[in-house]
C-alpha cells in the first residue's frame, strides 16, 4: 500500500501541472502596454502551445471602432495578421483561441500607436517616405501571464491532494505499527 501511495504522489508531482495546464499568450508584437512609434502592418501573437486553425483576433480602437485585420494565419503556436491605417490612439486586441487541449480561451492586450505628426503632408519628400517604409517596427515582447486563475486553482488542488495523501499514509502507517 505504501508503494502505491508513494507512486501516486510521485506521479502527481511529475505530471500533475502539465496535465491541467491551458495554453496562454507567451508574447506579442505589439506587446501589452507598449507604445508603437513606427507604422505597424503585421500583428504577431505567440502562444505557449499549438493552437487550432479556427483561432482569430480582433482590434478595436477608440470609440470601439473595429480595425480590419486581414490574412490571419495560424502556424503551430504562432498567429499573425495584417492591419492597415492604424492612426494614433489606444487599441485593444482581443484574441480567441482553441488550445491543444481543446479548451477555448480568450484574452486581450492593449497598446498605443503614437506616430510622429507631420505638419504639412505635402512637404514630405520621396526620400522621407522611403525611410518610413523601410524602418522596422519596434519589437517589444513581454511575457503575459496566461490563465493564472486556473493555474492557481490547480496548484491548490494538488497541494490539497498531497495533504490528503500524506494524511492517509500517516493513518495507514500508524495502523500497521499497532
Amino acid at each position: 500500500m505504501k508503494k502505491i501511495l508513494s507512486l501516486i504522489a510521485i506521479c502527481l508531482f511529475l505530471f500533475g501541472g502539465k496535465a491541467f495546464a491551458h495554453t496562454g499568450l507567451e508574447s506579442s508584437n505589439p506587446s501589452d502596454g507598449s507604445t508603437i512609434t513606427d507604422p505597424i502592418e503585421e500583428i504577431t501573437l505567440t502562444f505557449l502551445t499549438k493552437i487550432e486553425q479556427t483561432s482569430s483576433f480582433k482590434i478595436k480602437g477608440t470609440n470601439n471602432k473595429e480595425i480590419p485585420v486581414k490574412d490571419i494565419v495560424v502556424v503551430d503556436d504562432l498567429m499573425t495578421g495584417t492591419v492597415e491605417g492604424m492612426d494614433n490612439g489606444e487599441y485593444t486586441l482581443t484574441w480567441n483561441i482553441i488550445g491543444a487541449d481543446g479548451h477555448p480561451i480568450q484574452g486581450d492586450l492593449s497598446f498605443t500607436v503614437n506616430l510622429p505628426v507631420v505638419e504639412n503632408p505635402a512637404e514630405i519628400t520621396e526620400e522621407a517616405k522611403t525611410d518610413v517604409e523601410e524602418a522596422a517596427p519596434i519589437v517589444e515582447t513581454n511575457e503575459v501571464e496566461s490563465d493564472s486563475s486556473s493555474n492557481g486553482f490547480f496548484t491548490w488542488m494538488i497541494i490539497g491532494l498531497v495533504i490528503v495523501l500524506a494524511a492517509s499514509f500517516w493513518v495507514i502507517n500508524g495502523r500497521n505499527k499497532k
